[in-house]
């Protein structure tokens, strides 16, 4: 009768345990490969798409009103919020009002009165001219299309071009989209923690866009015991191009910023 040969026996299992672990490591490659090139090909058709797009309407226009936007966005989020509408009309019509002894044009006597070039109103039984201060609440719902309380750029454009198609709109706004600043050198993560940032980016970008949503970042943010307000903010600080969609480079700098992805 032969004895088995133990040792023999175990060897066998070793090395069948290392094929199986090899089959499943390369299935795994293969299928993260396939999710890489399938990105890959998504970016290049999205930035062909843009370069083909273009816009009507002309750019040092866009420039300008988006100047006059920054200029009533006072603390610089991107969005306007009523008091600063009204903050804003209110030192117009004060600066309207303001008398300096000088001789002053037909056109400056008419804004002293509230009455606009272009919206003349008739006067009527000694009827007063009307400042947009006066018209500020109508004037702010108007533009806040999704009622949320603060008017973006891009709700702006839309209401002062409400015939602009959607590839046009986001013509207008890469135009006065900021450059992106490359960040400071600090602590460099590592590829482990990126792929780690990276699963986590894949999990929340559950329409596979590529990009995060104002909802999404709630729904991943909110697990955190972040309240609203909180994630609103983190949204227009990391949101870098004012698109309302967190880029996988903006949800990287948002992680980092946390100090949770640091090794010790």
């Amino acid at each position: 009768m032969s004895v088995p040969d133990t040792n023999a026996n175990q060897t066998a299992a070793s090395d069948a345990v290392k094929d199986i672990r090899k089959s499943i490591t390369e299935a795994s490659l293969a299928e993260a490969g396939k999710q890489v090139d399938m990105r890959k090909q998504a970016a290049r058709k999205a930035e062909q798409k843009k370069k083909k797009a273009s816009s009507k309407y002309h750019r040092p226009d866009i420039e300008r009103i988006k100047q006059v936007f920054d200029d009533y966005d006072v603390d610089g989020d991107g969005q306007i919020e009523l008091a600063e509408l009204w903050a804003a009309l209110r030192k117009q019509r004060e600066q309207a009002q303001r008398y300096d002894g000088r001789r002053r044009s037909l056109a400056e006597r008419q804004s002293a009165t509230g009455v606009v070039t272009g919206k003349r109103l008739e006067k009527k039984n000694g009827a007063e001219g009307v400042f947009l201060s006066s018209q500020c609440l109508p004037l702010f719902s108007a533009m806040d299309t999704n009622g949320d309380g603060t008017v973006t750029f891009r709700e702006l454009l839309g209401v002062l071009y409400p015939c602009c198609a959607a590839g046009e709109l986001e013509v207008m706004l890469s135009w006065v989209a900021p450059p992106k600043v490359a960040p400071e050198q600090g602590p460099r993560l590592s590829d482990t923690k990126r792929a780690e940032i990276r699963r986590l980016f894949s999990l929340y970008d559950t329409d596979r866009s590529g990009d995060i949503s104002v909802p999404g970042l709630h729904a991943a943010l909110g697990r955190c015991a972040l309240g609203a307000a909180e994630v609103e903010r983190l949204f227009a600080q990391f949101d870098a191009d004012h698109n309302r969609r967190i880029e996988f480079d903006e949800f990287v700098a948002l992680m980092e910023s946390t100090g949770a992805f640091y090794d010790d």
